[in-house]
């Protein structure tokens, strides 16, 4: 055990734990964040980012236990301990670092209530799905496993998802868009059980070679683009240099997603992607989902957009609508 100290900054305070047969602990205080207990694995963890003047800053809660493990929320991320791998992983909060979860929506029972989903990502390319059902009265259900897949097996950041119900039985399933390391991709569906539960992706559809696909200028949504029943997918990709293209991908009977079609390109000057958030929607009534964009023009300037899915399901250059702008500093 040390004495209570000061931090270098002198801002807060701190003191240092040393118990036989247990883990080293510390406690931390400041003004912002009040005093916590730091421990064990989380705690070297942190020592060796910098303790306080790291990126993740004064520790804002005690350790507690989630689901095959433990964590401490800090003030700039949390540092989560898997007790499946014994590993240690940092999670910063805006940054996109270390992403651990992903969260969908959709009625995955068929009961016409909204359910939630979370790919959960332990490491290893290690992931389980877990999912929340709505119910009449309380909101969400306790949370159950819906699948696990084992190590080395499905790399949660190396896909991009959604949720939609591909094969037209009433219930939504879940896209991943899965790109390797040698850039080859492959999308997959999990179908949706009666029970609200997913036997993992197995279903297999469009894929393309080596040098196909990168994953991060991918943006993906979802939504019956020609009216027939069932999902289909669009991913946004991102050229470079101003240029965008929207990718549709028609969803068949058996759940899986055929060879997609370039169907808009804006050409070079005229979309940063990574300035556009879409979204899937049946903007006009017509039985055919939409896809709609808030765009950020800089300093202030936003618009939204609309590309209206034509009577043949395929979005087009000539279809793009702007229907709304927000002048500098209103947004």
């Amino acid at each position: 055990m040390t004495d209570t100290a000061n931090t270098p900054d002198l801002y807060g305070r701190f003191i240092h734990f040393r118990t036989p047969g247990a883990y080293p602990h510390s406690i931390y205080w400041s003004p912002d964040t009040g005093a916590h207990v730091v421990l064990g694995a989380i705690r070297g963890h942190w020592s060796e980012q910098g303790w306080e003047n790291g990126t993740l800053g004064f520790p804002t809660s005690d350790e507690y236990v989630v689901t095959n493990g433990a964590r401490s929320d800090f003030q700039g991320g949390y540092v989560r301990w898997n007790g499946t791998t014994a590993t240690v992983t940092r999670y910063a909060y805006g940054t996109g670092e270390g992403t651990a979860r992903i969260v969908l929506s959709g009625d995955f029972n068929g009961d016409k209530r909204s359910d939630m989903a979370t790919i959960v990502d332990y490491g290893s390319c290690r992931a389980a799905l877990w999912t929340h059902l709505g119910t009449p009265t309380s909101g969400l259900s306790a949370p159950f496993e819906s699948w696990k897949a084992p190590v080395n097996t499905w790399c949660v950041t190396s896909a991009k998802y959604a949720a939609a119900d591909v094969n037209g039985d009433g219930r939504s399933d879940i896209i991943g868009l899965y790109v390797y390391a040698d850039n080859a991709v492959r999308v997959f569906t999990g179908l949706a059980r009666p029970d609200g539960t997913h036997p993992g992706f197995d279903q297999d559809g469009w894929s393309a070679p080596a040098g196909s696909w990168q994953l991060d200028p991918v943006k993906l949504f979802a939504g019956d683009t020609d009216g027939d029943g069932r999902a289909d997918l669009t991913a946004m990709y991102r050229y470079g240099s101003g240029r965008m293209g929207l990718f549709q991908f028609p969803g068949g009977a058996d759940g899986t997603l055929g060879t997609p079609e370039m169907t808009v390109d804006t050409g070079y000057g005229n979309w940063e992607a990574d300035r556009s958030w879409p979204l899937a929607g049946d903007e006009n009534g017509d039985g055919r989902s939409d896809m709609s964009a808030l765009y950020d023009y800089g300093n202030g300037v936003y618009a939204t957009f609309t590309f209206i899915a034509g009577a043949n399901g395929k979005y087009s250059n000539n279809n793009a609508l702007k229907s709304w702008d927000a002048p500098a500093g209103t947004w």
